[in-house]
């Protein structure tokens, strides 16, 4: 069973691995290549192993011979066993001895440019008078004729293996890349995440220190909170109209346990989150889904709110703009409270616990809130009040 196409290594590597099975019937097949991250000169050795190939790679040194193939020309060149300078029989040419005999170069020269030190890696394919092998006749002897067929076909099979190695290559780059960007893009969006949950967080604190000033006011005190009330106001997950009567709680708690100065203190004991908020309206249960663009449109507006009041402006209209979470208009505002003024008062009535910044900051909001008027006593003039004229 042929064993399929490897693309996972070096250039020369993948062609030495895969030689048996683009020449099947080889016995042997190596490869000299330089090698970038040692800036070494490595020699893979193939040696046929039953159906399967062993590969061995050791560093090789320089030398005057293999530099000398090194810096030759692309292309394909046959040898003798003794003209294969890694080889223990290598023989070096003089004057002298001269290999004249074409039997004798059997082993096939291929050479590829390296990409990294612009020299040629070397291929020698070894063995290749069995001419069985390309369909040939064994009666016949290895020829020049047969050994241009033979080269050309054996380099333009490595010319396509190699076009395809730079395909997979090319996917394999493109397909890192893109794992590196999508990487890259997921700890910047985690980051940015962070960064937005830590400013919401730093955005609900500012709030609750704004409402127990506003408290802190009522009983003409000056209170705070220490680092572990803050910690713990951090860490709330809760809805946020929750925290006014957490805080107003914390604030009377603090006013009549602490009686000592003007200045107190907090602290996490006096925070209770799971206190809860009763629905004083008796009006029948309103349908979110009916209301649900209003109530989203005022927790938007009622969020821009905190932030405002974090960087110290006024809750106005022009300031909610900015902090709205998108490019709005204060008429566009105004355009919204007003089309939808009637479910948004009911919602004021329904929830009086929800939105308590636009209600008592925010003036298109505000004037929604009906003001308690005092009763007067009804004035008639029983008593001889006023004289009667005319």
């Amino acid at each position: 069973m042929t064993e399929p196409l490897t693309f996972s290594g070096f250039p020369t590597e993948i062609l030495v691995r895969n030689c048996y099975q683009i020449i099947p019937g080889i016995e042997r097949c190596d490869g000299i290549f330089f090698h970038p991250p040692t800036r070494k000169l490595k020699l893979i050795a193939g040696r046929k192993n039953g159906d399967g190939v062993n590969l061995e790679d050791t560093d090789l040194e320089m030398s005057e011979q293999i530099n000398s193939l090194r810096r030759s020309r692309f292309g394909t060149e046959w040898l003798a066993k003794g003209e294969v300078p890694h080889l223990p029989l290598y023989q070096k040419k003089d004057a002298g001895s001269v290999f004249e005999s074409e039997l004798e170069k059997v082993v096939l020269l291929i050479k590829i440019p390296n990409q990294d030190d612009f020299l040629m890696d070397l291929v020698f394919i070894y063995d290749l008078s069995n001419l069985s092998l390309f369909g040939l006749s064994t009666n016949e002897n290895l020829s020049a004729s047969h050994k241009d067929i033979i080269a050309k076909l054996i380099f333009n099979s490595f010319k396509m293996l190699n076009f395809n190695y730079k395909n997979v290559h090319q996917s394999r780059v493109f397909l890192n890349e893109a794992l590196i960007e999508n990487s890259r893009k997921l700890a910047e969006e985690r980051k940015a995440s962070l960064e937005i949950q830590t400013a919401n967080q730093e955005r609900i604190i500012e709030y609750c220190r704004y409402r127990l000033d506003r408290a802190g006011a009522k009983y003409h005190k000056k209170f705070f909170f220490d680092e572990n009330a803050v910690e713990q106001i951090r860490q709330f997950k809760g809805k946020l109209y929750l925290l006014d009567a957490v805080i107003a709680q914390a604030a009377a708690m603090a006013n009549e346990l602490e009686v000592s100065g003007k200045d107190i203190k907090i602290i996490e004991s006096y925070l209770n989150f799971s206190i809860s908020v009763p629905d004083h309206q008796q009006t029948a249960p309103v349908s979110i889904d009916e209301f649900s663009a209003e109530i989203a449109y005022l927790d938007k507006l009622e969020m821009a709110a905190i932030v405002a009041l974090q960087q110290q402006e006024k809750v106005t209209g022009n300031n909610l703009t900015k902090y709205f979470g998108k490019d709005i208009s204060f008429a566009a505002i105004s355009g919204f409270i007003g089309k939808h003024s009637e479910n948004i008062r009911h919602l004021l009535k329904k929830y009086p616990e929800k939105w308590p910044i636009l209600r008592t900051e925010f003036m298109p909001v505000k004037k929604f809130i009906e003001p308690i008027k005092p009763s007067l006593p009804k004035l008639t003039d029983d008593e001889g009040l006023f004289e009667k004229t005319g």
